[in-house]
């Protein structure tokens, strides 16, 4: 996976249940999905242009991914193989996901856009657009305490 493979990881998040690691990687433009005992490949999940970061939802069984150079947002299982469930067309450059604590829905920043768009997390459909005024860096949600 050097150089001359095409691989360029840039982040990684670890599964909820411990078992995984994704490895966001720019030269496939998705994810490699790595045993996270023996770090031994499982699996490329293709998503978008330039993938840039995913998270989980709350129960660890659906992985959102972010990408920098798409216009799309992409869910996918987290059991092999991976199926992609849905693939979210939100604006240019939805750089970073992040899921409300109740898994009902998705937030993705649209850096290039100045907004953030509410996905619903079962279907893909955006439902909501906010305009911002600026573009937005990160975004993240948690829940009350």
């Amino acid at each position: 996976m050097g150089k001359s493979g095409g691989s360029r990881p840039f982040m990684l998040t670890a599964s909820p249940d411990g078992k995984t690691v994704w490895v966001q990687e720019r030269g496939s433009n998705g994810n490699v999905v790595l045993d996270a005992i023996t770090l031994e490949p499982f699996s490329r999940v293709p998503t978008g242009e330039n993938v840039i970061m995913n998270t989980f939802s709350p129960d660890g069984t659906v992985s959102y991914t972010a990408h920098s150079k798409d216009t799309v947002v992409v869910a996918n299982s987290v059991e092999a193989p991976f199926t992609e469930l849905w693939r979210a067309t939100v604006g240019t450059s939805p750089s970073k996901v992040a899921v409300h604590p109740n898994g009902e829905f998705v937030y993705a920043t649209i850096s290039k856009e100045a907004a953030v768009a509410v996905i619903n997390a079962a279907t893909g459909d955006v439902v909501q657009r906010i305009e911002m005024g600026t573009d937005p860096n990160t975004i993240f949600v948690r829940e009350r305490a």
